[in-house]
């Protein structure tokens, strides 16, 4: 029985270490996205948005480490999917988390890509109110994110039946 707690903790820990690694983005994000805004040349803009996207790279091996530590966890705490009302809550806000990263992932991607184009000397068309929406798009985002973690970080804390 102590190694099945030893390796409850150990699950645990690692739960918590996703759980920083997502907290990781939602600081180091912003900041880069102001950078990112204020910048003047289209070389600062694209060197800021590849720092982003290594940045966001964490996204998805957080993700994956809370679903596995998650499950984890409910089996050495013997709690089932609907067995506790706050963890089906905190469960249904996680998945929106997910896949609010995911969309704004890809929208960051066309960003990306827009930009590349632009310090090419390409200019599409709409160009700048595509940016523009897409810069909007990631603020609004890191809001939304960091609103639903504090949701799924206090359904964890105070586990409200």
């Amino acid at each position: 029985m102590e190694q099945a707690t030893f390796l409850g903790q150990l699950v645990f820990l690692f739960h918590l270490i996703g759980f920083g690694m997502i907290v990781t983005l939602l600081l180091s994000g912003p900041i880069l996205e102001r950078k990112f805004k204020r910048a003047q040349t289209l070389e600062a803009k694209l060197a800021l948005q590849k720092a982003l996207k290594s940045v966001g790279l964490l996204y998805p091996m957080a993700v994956i480490l809370l679903l596995l530590t998650g499950m984890g966890n409910m089996y050495y705490r013997e709690l089932g999917l609907f067995k506790a009302g706050w963890l089906t809550a905190k469960i249904i806000f996680f998945a929106i988390l997910v896949v609010n990263g995911a969309m704004a992932g890809a929208r960051a991607g066309k960003r990306g890509r827009l930009i590349e184009q632009l310090a090419r000397g390409e200019t599409p068309p709409k160009a700048l109110s595509e940016m523009q929406h897409y810069n909007k798009q990631q603020s609004i985002f890191y809001v939304t994110q960091t609103v639903l973690v504090l949701i799924v970080l206090a359904l964890a804390v105070f586990k409200p039946e």
